[in-house]
């Protein structure tokens, strides 16, 4: 089918697409882009099959925002709140880009619920019963450590070299846990030296 005509929509996030046949649809900016798509291009039904895919993803994608604002907690506290876990977000930015979604994931898959890369209503009934922002110490906490939920993969020298600077350090790591050897297991809290 024949795309004829790409129209803005009130958000800056969407277009509309006005097909040849009369068919309209509603997509994200970055998908149509990202596909090249202009007036008159020829699109295939796999092209279009996409652009309904991420329609539906950025629809989900928005619901798991609006649950983060109605739960009171923000992006950006999201965030730092998996990042001191110890589940990679990047920077606090309050920006729910790919790098938040791997964070979230690895977060659902540490916490044995449904993985989706997106916020819902379990995801924060998970994250509310893994922590609070009281008890998730920050790196110059009183206590003198921080805490890190181990994910699939990782090692203690891996750990070590991400979180401390060098590899070579998983010695303390494993001192401040009482762990003999180098054994750790998915979803094990360690706690990491500050």
């Amino acid at each position: 089918m024949k795309l004829e005509k790409l129209e803005p929509l009130d958000s800056p996030n969407y277009l509309r697409l006005i097909f040849e046949d009369g068919k309209r649809l509603k997509a994200p900016a970055f998908k149509v882009v990202e596909l090249g798509l202009t007036p008159g291009a020829e699109v295939t039904p796999e092209v279009f099959l996409a652009l309904e895919n991420a329609q539906s993803l950025a629809s989900c994608k928005e619901r798991a925002v609006r649950i983060l604002t109605a739960s009171g907690l923000s992006k950006k506290e999201l965030q730092k709140r998996l990042n001191a876990l110890g589940f990679d977000c990047g920077t606090a930015d309050g920006i729910f880009g790919s790098k938040t979604e791997n964070g979230v994931i690895a977060f659902q898959t540490a916490a044995g619920i449904e993985v989706d890369g997106k916020f819902g209503k379990e995801s924060f009934a998970a994250l509310s019963a893994y922590s609070t922002p009281e008890n998730e110490p920050e790196s110059d906490d009183a206590q003198g450590y921080a805490t890190y939920v181990v994910q699939r993969g990782d090692t203690l020298w891996n750990l070590a070299k991400k979180l401390l600077g060098r590899g070579g350090r998983w010695t303390e790591i494993a001192a401040l846990n009482s762990i003999s050897g180098t054994m750790i297991r998915d979803g094990q809290v360690l706690k990491i030296p500050a």
